[in-house]
This record gives structure tokens, C-alpha cells and sequence, in this order.
């Protein structure tokens, strides 16, 4: 069967794609639409209002606090956090899409042809959504993974009272190699880990850290987290979010970078379905703009190189010195511009 455009993966980048596409369509993940998450869905707030996703909104936050084994720092947000629903936002985004949806597992790939378990399918254009393990960018690559550049992240939900900051933890007590989260969600609380370490010593290490606040462990979720871009492009096919590596190292937030890289892959594809621009040009075009945006992700990756060897002390010094006044405003107004809708 053919279609204009197959998109590999049916969370935040592969929905973003496909709400940016008009003509035949197919999406395909091998789970529903909106289960399982994996992410911590925590972004701006600016972002899921501009999506249209509001009702999946749990929370909205406008104060953060940043702590270390010796110290703690708060800073208000210049533009407010949220915390959302997984299955809601991810409904929300796929009211934007016009096209077939297939439960189905991929097999692999040969040429324009997706193989599945539910038959092969062909396409013109074809976009790997499908997360950090990047399937299709694998079969062409076997050596496209590299699991040394992988973060790990578990969290949790549980009964807990609620204040109202977006909290973090940079303390090698709780984690070594990474960092810990508290999201508070009405009166429920998520908590989390992430970093360089196994899924066993992350949730050992969440129990630990959820004893400080008399709670246990209500069920977990995670998954890998890509923190070293990679390749936006392989031969004829686009890759976006996860599959990309699109997931800034140090803060390891991707929710953003998913539909900022997934929207403009899927306003490219469209002018490659109406016959604008060819498939090469649109490819080139894609790469060039995800390519001029990795001096961002190298940035990162300098300052999570240089967190990890710093002392601890001198991590909250850090914190505290330019958590206020005009530093704070000046790398918030970054932030947001990076990576902005």
C-alpha cells in the first residue's frame, strides 16, 4: 500500500509531524495513541497552550527550586512550567491529524517500503519517530545507537502534599551521574530520577529518595533518554525527536524539541507532497535546520561535561549566583528562544 508520507512512532515527534501534514498518511506505533508514557511531560506552559492542549494541563507552575547536598535556591519562572497528562496531550495533538493509524510493530525497512506485522507499506517520504532505539534509522545503520550517550530516567506518582515549585536535586547522594525531580500534580506528586546509571540502581536510588519524604514507590515509568544528537537525516529518511537525539544533556527536556524540530520536518514534508520542492531538497533542508541548531545541544553538553566535575558546593555557588537578578532573566529568555514554537 502507498502513501505520501509514513511516520515511524506516535508520541510528541511523530504527532507533531503529522499534525503539520495534509494528503494520505500513515502513522504507526505499536501501542496506542496517548498509553505508556515515558516522559516526565513537564514543559512551558506557552508551548501546550499553543498546541491547543490545555485540558491535559495537571499543573501550573511558576516558581522553581534548584537544590544541592548544601544548599537551596528559588527563582521565579519568567514564563510559567506545567505539568501535563501523557494520554491527554498526546490526544490533544492528534486532533490535528488527518490520516490512517496503524497498531503494528515494525520489522525493518527495505528501500520505501516499512515492513510490519501488519503488512508493508510505502512511501515517498518516510520519518522515524520511534524514540531512542531509532528503528528505522537502525536497519540502515546498525551502528546508529550509541548507548554509551544514553540517559535513563524512572518516576514515579504518589499521595503526596503539594507546594507549588517546579523542584530539582543536583546531589550525588541521590544520584551520581544525573539529577532528581519533584512535579507536583494537584494532590499527587511525581518523582523522579535521571542519569547515566542502570534502571536497577536509578530505582533503588528512588526509593531512597522517596524515604526522605515517608513515601514508597507506586509503580514506575521511564525509558532511555538520547543526550548526544545525532544524524537528522539517513539516505531517504527523516528523523525527529528521540530518534535525532533532539534531548538537550544536562536538563534532558525533549518535550519541546520534539514538536519545535517535528513541526518544521512536518512543513517541509508537506512541501514535498504538494510537489514544491523535491524529496532531496526537502531532506537537505531539514538537516541544515536541525544542523543549525547544534550548537545549542553542544552547549549542553559543555555544562553537563562541566557539572559533573564540579564539586557539589560550587554547583549551589553557581546556582545561587546566577539564579537572580538579570543572569536568571537573560538564560530563561535563552531557553524559551531555543527551541520557541
Amino acid at each position: 500500500m502507498c502513501y505520501d508520507t509514513i511516520i515511524a512512532g506516535a508520541s510528541f515527534a511523530g504527532l507533531a509531524v503529522a499534525g503539520q501534514i495534509k494528503g494520505k498518511i500513515l502513522l504507526i506505533d505499536r501501542k496506542d495513541i496517548g498509553t505508556i508514557p515515558t516522559s516526565a511531560c513537564a514543559t512551558l506552559y506557552g508551548v501546550v497552550k499553543k498546541l491547543g492542549c490545555e485540558d491535559s494541563v495537571l499543573s501550573i507552575l511558576k516558581k522553581v527550586k534548584f537544590h544541592t547536598a548544601s544548599c537551596c535556591t528559588e527563582y521565579k519562572a519568567m514564563e510559567p512550567f506545567c505539568v501535563f497528562d501523557y494520554h491527554g496531550f498526546c490526544q490533544g495533538l492528534a486532533k490535528h491529524f488527518e490520516g490512517e493509524f496503524l497498531k503494528a510493530n515494525i520489522k525493518g525497512l527495505e528501500g520505501d517500503t516499512v515492513l510490519t506485522d501488519k503488512g508493508d507499506f510505502s512511501a515517498k517520504c518516510i520519518v522515524d519517530c520511534t524514540g531512542w532505539r531509532a528503528a528505522l534509522g537502525t536497519a540502515l545503520k546498525d551502528d546508529f545507537v550509541n548507548k554509551k550517550s544514553l540517559y535513563f530516567g524512572v518516576e514515579t506518582e504518589v499521595d503526596c502534599d503539594a507546594d507549588d515549585f517546579l523542584s530539582f536535586f543536583w546531589d550525588p547522594e541521590i544520584v551520581k551521574l544525573g539529577y532528581a525531580w519533584k512535579f507536583p500534580v494537584g494532590k499527587k506528586t511525581r518523582f523522579g530520577l535521571g542519569g547515566y546509571e542502570n534502571g536497577k540502581a536509578l530505582k533503588d536510588n528512588l526509593t531512597k529518595f522517596l524515604s526522605v519524604y515517608g513515601k514508597e514507590i507506586n509503580g514506575v515509568h521511564g525509558g532511555f533518554i538520547p543526550v548526544k544528537i545525532r544524524k537528522p537525516v539517513i539516505e531517504k529518511i527523516f528523523l525527529v525527536g528521540d530518534s535525532a537525539g533532539h534531548a538537550w544533556p544536562l536538563t534532558g527536556e525533549g518535550v519541546r524539541q520534539a514538536i519545535y524540530y517535528g513541526q518544521k520536518c512536518g512543513r517541509i514534508i508537506q512541501s514535498i507532497v504538494e510537489k514544491e520542492i523535491d524529496l532531496v531538497t526537502g531532506l537537505k533542508e531539514y538537516a541544515d535546520f536541525v544542523n543549525k541548531h547544534r550548537c545549542y545541544h553542544e552547549f549542553f553538553s559543555g555544562l553537563q561535561w562541566l557539572f559533573f566535575r564540579m564539586p557539589n558546593c560550587a554547583v549551589g555557588m553557581a546556582a545561587k549566583l546566577f539564579g537572580r537578578g538579570w543572569p536568571i532573566r537573560f538564560m530563561q529568555r535563552k531557553y524559551k528562544k531555543w527551541a520557541e514554537l
